[in-house]
C-alpha cells in the first residue's frame, strides 16, 4: 500500500546516477526544518524539481518496501514576468467618469445672491440699521 502526504522542501541539487544493473537512481538534497539530506524520488519529480527553490511536493510511503521517496513535484503557479503593472491613474476602480465642473453632488443651481437659507425677505432699513438705534427705528441717548 502506498500512503501519500503533500509537503514543502527546499532543493539543494540533484543527482542521478546509474547502478550495476543499468538502471537509473534519482536523489534530491534537500533541506527542511534546518536539517539537510538525500532523498530518493521519481525521474518524473527529478525533472520537475527546481535548485535553490522551495518546492511542493508529492512523498509515498511504501509499506511493503519499507520505502519514502518524492513522487511528483506540484508545480508553482505561473506568474509571467511581462504582465504591464496597472497604475493609479488608470481606470481600475470602477468609478464613474465626472468632471469637477460637473453636476456630481446634487446640490441646487443657485447664485449667491439668490434666496437660499429660508430667511425672511427684508431689505435694509436706514431707521433701524445703523449703529446704536434701537429695534423700533429711535435713536439711542
Amino acid at each position: 500500500m502506498n500512503i501519500q502526504s503533500v509537503g514543502r522542501l527546499m532543493v539543494l541539487a540533484k543527482n542521478e546516477r546509474e547502478g550495476s544493473n543499468r538502471q537509473m537512481y534519482y536523489n534530491l538534497a534537500v533541506l527542511t526544518d534546518g536539517q539537510a539530506g538525500n532523498i530518493s524520488c521519481t525521474p518524473e519529480a527529478y525533472d520537475k524539481a527546481v535548485i535553490n527553490t522551495e518546492n511542493d511536493v508529492v512523498f509515498a510511503f511504501n509499506d511493503q518496501y519499507k520505502s519514502f521517496r518524492v513522487v511528483d513535484i506540484i508545480p508553482a503557479p505561473y506568474i509571467p514576468d511581462d504582465v504591464p503593472d496597472t497604475k493609479p491613474d488608470e481606470k481600475t476602480d470602477n468609478t464613474p467618469d465626472t468632471k469637477p465642473d460637473e453636476k456630481t453632488d446634487n446640490t441646487p443651481d443657485t447664485k449667491p445672491d439668490e434666496k437660499t437659507d429660508n430667511t425672511p425677505d427684508t431689505k435694509p432699513d436706514s431707521k433701524t440699521d445703523k449703529p446704536g438705534n434701537k429695534p423700533d427705528g429711535r435713536a439711542a441717548k
